[in-house]
């Protein structure tokens, strides 16, 4: 697999291949580390149940006798052997780093995603309700507080207060109306008075230019008064048979 081996972001180049195999011969060092603490801790651990053993078997009074707890390899008494003791089996396995290990490592898995327990990011694990299964703000009841609390006599006066409101809202819209409309009136008296006024110059002047036009157009319209009307047998028999006529 020797595909783009100069890229920075491909998976074996010689930078990666080498941390890969530091991490490996770091992790068995470690490894062999926590096995010999294993393994020490077991030979202590034995060597107390036999001394204990034995202790039981042959009873002796302590005070007059040394225990061969007490004896170093010099053959001297060890005055601290218990805190040795102590401090041995903390080296064999410390149940504090441990668990703090174990938490540092959980966190990250949880970071990333990776660490999920059942039922995890449910309502019923947080504790907490979605925003659609909680109930709006429009609808809780809040408490009243005694500024808010009024009596019915000054319930009734905002009512009335609102009605007459109301009701001086409509005379000025009322009067706005008819405002209008006496506006309006004039303006259309106006403009009638303007177009007579236009029609008798247009008159006047045509009498001037046609001198007795008017006469023989009076005389054409007595004419045409003097015509009957016809009607339509169709809408009209009746009054239609005076065609005939």
């Amino acid at each position: 697999m020797n595909i783009l081996p100069k890229k920075r972001w491909h998976v074996r180049t010689k930078d990666n291949v080498a941390k890969v195999r530091r991490d490996i011969a770091q992790a068995e060092v470690e490894e062999r580390q926590r096995l010999a603490r294993v393994q020490l801790a077991e030979q202590e651990a034995r060597t107390r149940f036999l001394i204990s053993k034995v202790e039981h078997l042959i009873p002796k009074e302590r005070n007059n006798v040394v225990t061969v707890d007490q004896l170093d390899a010099s053959g001297h008494v060890n005055l601290f052997a218990d805190f040795e003791f102590q401090e041995s089996t903390n080296f064999g396995l410390n149940r504090e780093a441990e668990q703090e290990k174990r938490l540092l490592k959980e966190k990250e898995e949880r970071r990333i995603g990776l660490l999920k327990y059942l039922g995890e990011g449910s309502s019923e694990y947080t504790k907490k309700l979605a925003w659609w299964q909680q109930v709006p703000d429009r609808h809780r009841t809040k408490p009243a507080d005694n500024n808010d609390v009024h009596s019915s006599l000054d319930v009734v006066d905002v009512k009335r207060g609102q009605v007459n409101n109301n009701h001086k809202r409509k005379k000025k819209m009322m009067l706005s109306v008819d405002e209008l409309r006496r506006k309006r009136l004039n303006r259309e008296r106006e403009e009638r008075l303007k177009a007579e006024k236009l029609k008798r110059k247009h008159e006047n002047n045509l009498h001037e230019r046609d001198g007795g036009g008017v006469d023989n157009q009076q005389a054409e319209s007595a004419a045409d008064d003097n015509v009957k009307p016809k009607y339509s047998n169709q809408f009209n028999p009746i009054i239609a048979k005076q065609n005939r006529k």
